[in-house]
């Protein structure tokens, strides 16, 4: 063998300096040519019985390549075979690049598969030389067409779920190939540099984008979670440089390393500082990373061949079976063994679903932790999980018992007695012996810090408190607000407000705050609640032009919200967000940061109670608006989609859980009765959005759908009004309520867990959702019937039909 490749690279070189020969401009080109085909022909005939397959093929077309010149291509334009793997050489040590970003023609790109249509991908990037080779080696070499199908193939274990979430944020569903060149969708891949993940995130940016990482949990591993931060970093990678192929370049080689080729390459090309730069031109610079040069071809070409597999016969493997996912909010330190059983599934599978729990059971420190299951099983699991729940709970102490007494027993060799030595306490709240048991003092209120605002506050109501010390006789007291962009990681929109500051003596400092927050509130919810609203309106009728629903909600928002209500100008969110968002909110209130100012002898302790209470109404109107009442509009030329509405009033801390409750029982996606009546039962319609928006002045509940054929507008609404007055009126089942409950706190962490992603303050979210937790154990069937007539009222009935 040693032998053997001696004689190859000798012959190698052979038909290297035919190569050199046919190059030599001193000859002349006759003499060029005649020469440079001997050697050619001597070294093929030498090394074809030796070599192997791809070498004699190669040899071959150098060959045909000096007999006939015209049938070669330009470097930029060459076939060449591309090994995957990482390489951190930059790109300017690889001078036989030069030339190979250059542009080629979509419709016309010659030399290359033929067959292959370029233009089918929805990827807007352009289509560079270098982007057909990659082609050219997923389609044609043995190697590549090898590694395209088998990431093909694992690609359809979790394509559907990638590309629903690339819709819903508007993104081109080819990104869904991102995850076939960082992972090869391998879901717990592990890089050399700690990259993990079916995105390959970094520790770094997995936490900038709200995944939790330790050592009983890595979301990264998670295929619902990473999805949803790879996402959210290619936003804000998109939003940051204005292309595709620059915020993949982005999330290969870092933002920063784009910012300094992007400098770099204006003051090369003597552009303007806010001048474009193409990806392509950057690359031709070789002002990026070689891995970073090559990520974005290979990311388009796997693309452009995905979309020619058929032509191409790389769609004959068996797809793997579908992964598609429900949530189930779960408490911390479960074991997984338990939750297998309710489900009836196998631990392997579980994890399959969950792969990014490490440990036997669920992180212990984060209160309830959401869980993957198959849609097929989540019923069967909401109704068995709490009793294995209430048994393992039950077995846990017992187990940790006998466990002390096994330990108690080999160190001393003494009977364990701690049974008899406490005292059990009834359900009367007397202890065995008969003595009342003394009722526990109210709860202490002291304020808590605020996340990221080193010495402030985060007040119930999401005010932020700034307590500035000061040797005074008096208490100064201000406030600022400053409006944020919720569709855009929180950034001011460029208005602050001011509440003037006002000094009180410490004596009255009580009635200082009821003077300051009645101003505070009347601040807030003018002139800032309005520039946010007009601002929201905007970009909100964009994002209903995307789903073509502008019109319906439109009609419905100006209803809700008529000339001379105090929101008159608002737009309903609708289905602009992803469909299992259920509680939106048209106007979030966390959106107007507002910020109070206490300067003086201020004792945060002593004053924490008297503090919550002025401020725990800053986004509560003093009057509530008229609600809008029962009315009809048809627009369009046609009848095929329905929006009913209904008018309510705003939720309070009374009727907030059982709201939540009741409008769940109508629309959730798996278990609602409007899903069950329109989807599941009769397959009136394909297509079905609901949601319940709670802005300062009401509460919006609305269903959105369009029936299939034969089915009409009517049909819909029948089904609708049916289910509305079934559950105001007989309520839920024992079996609904249980599984509710378990779907509402579900919903609850669901927000909770994506809070960060979503540029929602964290804080603001889980004091919100633990409110309603608080009151849910409380809710009954009764609750429920009242918050359903609460909800859809028929006097508040609103309809839009449209075409």
């Amino acid at each position: 063998m040693v032998r053997l490749s001696f004689l190859l690279r000798g012959l190698l070189q052979h038909g290297f300096y035919a190569t050199l020969v046919a190059e030599d401009s001193r000859m002349p080109a006759v003499t060029r040519r005649t020469k440079a085909i001997a050697l050619s022909a001597i070294a093929l005939v030498l090394a074809l019985p030796l070599a192997s397959s791809s070498v004699r093929e190669k040899l071959s077309g150098a060959y045909r390549g000096f007999v006939d010149p015209s049938s070669t291509q330009p470097v930029s334009n060459a076939r060449t075979s591309f090994v995957e793997g990482e390489d951190d050489t930059p790109a300017s040590e690889q001078p036989e690049l030069e030339g190979d970003f250059s542009l080629a023609d979509p419709d016309t790109p010659e030399g290359y598969s033929d067959g292959i249509v370029t233009t089918l991908s929805d990827l807007p990037i352009a289509l560079t030389h270098r982007t057909m080779r990659y082609v050219e080696f997923f389609a044609a070499d043995a190697e590549g067409r090898e590694q395209f199908s088998v990431r093909q193939r694992r690609a359809s274990r979790y394509r559907e779920h990638i590309e629903e979430s690339l819709r819903y944020a508007g993104f081109p569903e080819d990104l869904v190939w991102l995850a076939a060149i960082e992972s090869g969708f391998v879901a717990q891949a592990t890089s050399p540099k700690g990259a993990v993940g079916l995105f390959q995130l970094m520790p770094d940016t997995a936490e900038r984008f709200g995944l939790t990482i330790s050592d009983e949990v890595d979301e990264r591993k998670s295929i619902t979670r990473s999805t949803e931060a790879a996402l959210a970093y290619l936003s804000f990678l998109h939003e940051k440089f204005g292309t595709w192929d620059l915020a993949l370049a982005g999330y290969n080689c870092g933002e920063g390393c784009v910012e300094r080729a992007i400098d770099t390459a204006r003051e090369k090309l003597g552009r303007a500082p806010d001048a474009d730069v193409a990806f392509h031109e950057l690359a031709n610079m070789k002002l990026l990373p070689k891995e970073t040069a090559d990520f974005v071809p290979k990311i388009h070409a796997f693309a452009i061949v995905a979309h020619n597999a058929d032509v191409l016969s790389l769609d004959e493997l068996e797809p793997l079976p579908v992964m598609r996912f429900s949530q189930i909010a779960i408490p911390g330190g479960t074991r997984l063994a338990t939750i297998a059983r309710a489900a009836g599934i196998s631990v392997a599978l579980l994890r399959e679903y969950n792969p990014d729990v490490l440990t036997e059971r669920l992180p212990s420190a984060r209160g309830d932790v959401l869980v993957n299951v198959s849609p097929d099983i989540l019923a069967q699991t909401l109704a068995a999980l709490p009793t294995y729940l209430a048994k393992e709970e039950a077995e846990a102490p017992a187990a940790s018992k006998e466990g002390a007494r096994a330990t108690s027993a080999a160190a001393t060799d003494v009977p364990d007695k701690t049974a008899t030595k406490t005292a059990s306490v009834t359900s009367t709240g007397k202890s065995a012996s008969g003595a009342s048991k003394a009722p526990a003092p109210p709860p202490k209120i002291t304020l808590k810090p605020a996340p990221m605002r080193p010495g402030a506050f985060l007040l119930s109501s999401g005010v932020i408190l700034e307590i500035k010390k000061e040797d005074t006789a008096d208490v100064a007291i201000s406030a600022r607000v400053e409006v944020l962009d919720p569709l855009k990681n929180r950034s001011a929109i460029g208005s602050s407000f001011k509440l003037d500051e006002k000094r009180v003596a410490v004596a009255d400092f009580k009635k200082g705050l009821d003077a300051a927050k009645n101003d505070l509130r009347t601040l807030v919810l003018g002139d800032p609640a309005s520039k946010l609203r007009q601002h929201l309106a905007v970009k909100r009728k964009s994002m209903h032009d995307k789903v073509q629903s502008s019109a319906p909600f439109l009609e419905l928002s100006q209803r809700v919200f008529p000339k001379g209500h105090p929101m008159q100008g608002a737009l309903l969110v609708g289905p602009t967000e992803p469909a299992d968002d259920m509680f939106l909110e048209p106007e979030p209130t966390w959106a107007l940061d507002t910020v109070v100012t206490l300067r003086g002898p201020v004792d945060a302790d002593a004053m924490a109670a008297d503090i919550e209470t002025a401020f725990a109404d800053t986004f509560v109107p003093l009057r509530a608006a008229t609600l809008a009442k029962a009315s009809r509009a048809s627009i369009g030329k046609s009848e095929r989609r329905i929006l009913v509405g209904w008018s309510a009033a705003p939720l309070t801390a009374k009727n907030e859980a059982a709201a939540h409750l009741a409008f769940m029982l109508a629309c959730h996606n798996k278990l609602g009765r409007f899903h069950r009546a329109l989807r599941h039962d009769k397959s009136i319609t394909g297509r079905l959005n609901c949601s319940l928006e709670l802005a300062p002045q009401a509460a919006v509940a609305w269903v959105f759908a369009m029936p299939a054929m034969p089915f009409t507008v009517a049909d819909v609404e029948r089904e609708v009004d049916a289910a509305v007055t079934a559950l105001s009126t007989d309520g839920p089942t024992d079996a609904e309520m249980n599984a509710v409950r378990g779907l509402l706190r579900t919903e609850l962490a669901r927000e909770r867990e994506s809070a960060t992603i979503r540029g929602l303050p964290k804080s603001w979210v889980s004091a919100r959702n633990d409110a309603i937790l608080a009151a849910l154990g409380k809710v009954d069937k009764k609750a429920v019937i009242e918050a359903s007539k609460a909800l859809f009222g028929k006097d508040r009935k609103l309809v839009v039909i449209s075409d």
